[in-house]
C-alpha cells in the first residue's frame, strides 16, 4: 500500500500527492498561491505567523513592503471559497 499524506482539519482534507483539497467531500478549486497558503496555515495551527513570514513560505522571497495587502487578499479568497462550501 502506497503511503499517501493528507492534512486534515474539520471537513477539510488536504492531499498532499495530488494537491487536492476537499471540503465536506466537494472538491475545492484553489489557486496555487491559494493551496500553498492552507498548507501552510493548516501545518502551523495554533501558531502565530506574521505576514512576513506568511509572504517568504508562499512565495519564497523578501517581501516586497506591501506583504499584508497581498497575504490579506489570499486569505480573503481562501475564506470565500471555504465558507461557501459550510466549513466549521
Amino acid at each position: 500500500m502506497k503511503y499517501q499524506p493528507i492534512l486534515s482539519l474539520s471537513g477539510l482534507k488536504i492531499d498532499l500527492s495530488s494537491r487536492k483539497v476537499t471540503c465536506n467531500s466537494q472538491e475545492v478549486k484553489l489557486t496555487v498561491k491559494e493551496y500553498d497558503l492552507l498548507c501552510l496555515l493548516t501545518a502551523n495551527r495554533g501558531r502565530v505567523l506574521t505576514y512576513a513570514q506568511i509572504y517568504d513560505k508562499v512565495w519564497g522571497d523578501i517581501p516586497p513592503g506591501s506583504e499584508k495587502d497581498i497575504v490579506g487578499y489570499h486569505i480573503c479568497n481562501l475564506r470565500r471559497k471555504l465558507c461557501s462550501l459550510n466549513l466549521s
